[in-house]
This record gives C-alpha cells, structure tokens and sequence, in this order.
C-alpha cells in the first residue's frame, strides 16, 4: 500500500507539535486509517492551519482531499467561523461516521444502537430459515453464536468503540457526554427475545 505509506509520511511532515488537545499529558492532533483522517484542534484558527498544511503536503505526494467527504464538527462552546480550503467553505456536520461508527459531539448512542439492533435482526433473517429445518438446539445455538452473535457483541461494545478523507473537529472545551447510561442497556435487552426466537424456546 505505497499510497497509505506516502501518506503516512506526509502527516508526520505536519507542524502539529503544539497542536491538538492534551489526553493524559499527551498532546492528540489527528486520526487516521489509511486514507480516513480526522484532524483535532483546540480552536478554530489552529484547524483552519492544520486543514491547508494536510491540503499542501497531500498534493506533495499525488493526493488530493475528498471534498464530498470533508466536514466540520464542533461542540457548542467552539468559534463557529467557518473553516475554508481553496476559498471553499467546508460543511458543518452535527454527526459522522468513521470506520463504522457514529460520531457526534453531544455522544447520544441512540442512532448508533438502533442502526446496531437492525444489524442483528437482518442477520437473523439471513439464517431464518436455514434455522427452521434444524431441530436440534445446539447446533442451533453454533449457528447463533456464529452468525448473530458476534452482531450483538458489536451492541455491548458501544459503551467502550481511497482519497484522502478528512472529518476535521474543532473542540475549545470538553465536550459533555450526554449519552445516558439506559442506551447500552436498550441494547442488551435485544438479546433475549432474539436467542429465544434462534433457539425456539417459548417465553414463561
């Protein structure tokens, strides 16, 4: 993957030393998966720079930015001064997903889960009826845990998780977590009427 390496090298070449914000004395100035790259700044001022640097050394190497894809978070306490590339306002955006999961400054899970708990479902009705002709429950239960399961773990695991593409943030204070503690716990209560229908098993 010359591309991913000519990239990675690139983002080194940016003056970020004394940008970012400071997790647990360090200071956190981007993200990034191969060509998915989300860039962390303290205010406004400091992300527009860090946005022209990544334009600049991504053309360096034959790279541009996705512009359908670049947009802007920020928490309410940040400068809502737009930020621009090439005289180009970049869009505001209130959520984003990057690498699978759903992003939003004030944290709320609820679309996050309820997009999870279709996943299930639709992976249930995959083997649905795979599931109807086999009598025995254990190997009922091997099919759960091999097809459905591993859907539903995805749900327990949310209290933990090409060109280039930047979602940039600007951030000037903590952002709350909003998310109340009941949205993982909506979650795991998908699990037991779904084991239950997988293994044909009545409820008392």
């Amino acid at each position: 993957m010359p591309g991913t390496t000519a990239l990675n090298h690139a983002m080194l070449q940016l003056d970020c030393d004394d940008k970012g914000i400071n997790i647990d004395g360090k200071k956190l100035t981007n993200l990034r998966f191969a060509g998915d790259i989300v860039l962390i700044s303290q205010d406004r001022e400091e992300l527009q720079q860090v946005v022209e640097e990544l334009d600049d050394v991504s053309k360096a190497i034959g790279l541009t930015m996705n512009r359908s894809k670049t947009m802007v978070m920020r928490n309410e306490w940040a400068d809502a001064s737009p930020i621009t590339l090439e005289g180009t306002t970049l869009p505001f955006t209130d959520s984003y997903v990057y690498l699978g999961r759903l992003i939003s400054m004030d944290n709320n899970l609820r679309a996050v889960i309820m997009r999870r708990r279709r996943c299930v479902w639709a992976a249930l009705g995959n083997i649905k009826e795979a599931a109807h002709l086999i009598s025995d429950k254990k190997v009922r239960a091997d099919l759960s845990d091999s097809t459905v399961l591993p859907a539903l773990l995805r749900i327990r695991d949310l209290g933990g998780e090409q060109d280039v593409d930047a979602n940039v943030g600007s951030r000037t204070k903590s952002s709350r977590a909003d998310a109340t503690e009941d949205q993982p716990r909506k979650a795991e209560k998908s699990q037991p009427p779904q084991r239950r229908h997988m293994l044909n098993v009545r409820h008392p």
